[in-house]
């Protein structure tokens, strides 16, 4: 019998994946079976656990793929913008339109991936970590232009931004939903823009008071 890992990257595997997303989104990790994955992909059931031990390494390969495949994408789009603010706001409204984009994803990334205790112990959350340093870097890089405040802690923030992210797109899940999606993009820039924006030295004439 092939090897679990040598199976990944299949046409079989990658529907496995798409229809756990479906079904997890639909009925919620803990009251999702795998028979219900196996009907959605259209494989018996047995099929399932060619591919995965465990209904939690289903959940954590669908993670790694898909957040793979995001960050890939957001590297595409950033190397497009010219200015720091630009690149801010395309790592803001890039999650952001998940809501849009792929409901069903953003209703796993936010909700459904905190009911694995599997998921939360493995190796699995330094796809996150590589996300987090997208917006580090690019803090860096404001803060080395002179653009953004020098006294800015780069990870720190890059944790702030993702966090406030995910609260207002968990918000706008929920129903909470009187700005559009690209209205949250916008003011989200705005105000973390506004907080790490260095802060010009007022002029000698300022000072004297003429």
């Amino acid at each position: 019998m092939a090897k679990r890992e040598n199976r990944k990257g299949t046409e079989k595997y990658k529907r496995i994946l798409g229809a756990a997303k479906s079904v997890f989104a639909r009925n919620g990790f803990y009251h999702s079976r795998i028979s219900d994955i196996a009907k959605k992909a259209r494989v018996a059931d047995g099929t399932i656990y060619l591919y995965f031990e465990k209904k939690d390494d289903i959940l954590i390969s669908l993670f790694e793929d898909e957040i793979d495949s995001f960050i890939q994408s957001l590297r595409s789009e950033i190397v497009q913008k010219q200015s720091v603010e630009e690149k801010i706001h395309c790592l803001i409204s890039f999650q952001i339109h998940l809501l849009e984009t792929d409901r069903d994803l953003a209703e796993v990334l936010l909700v459904e991936l905190r009911q694995s205790n599997k998921f939360l112990k493995s190796s699995a959350i330094e796809h996150i970590n590589e996300y987090l340093k997208l917006f580090s870097a690019v803090v860096f890089e404001g803060k080395e232009q002179g653009r953004f405040r020098e006294d800015a802690d780069s990870a720190l923030l890059s944790q702030a931004i993702f966090g406030a992210i995910e609260m207002v797109s968990l918000s706008w899940l929920l129903g909470y939903r009187r700005r559009s999606v690209d209205q949250i993009a916008d003011e989200l820039t705005d105000l973390f823009l506004r907080g790490i924006a260095a802060v010009k030295e007022p002029s000698a004439r300022t000072k004297s008071g003429d």
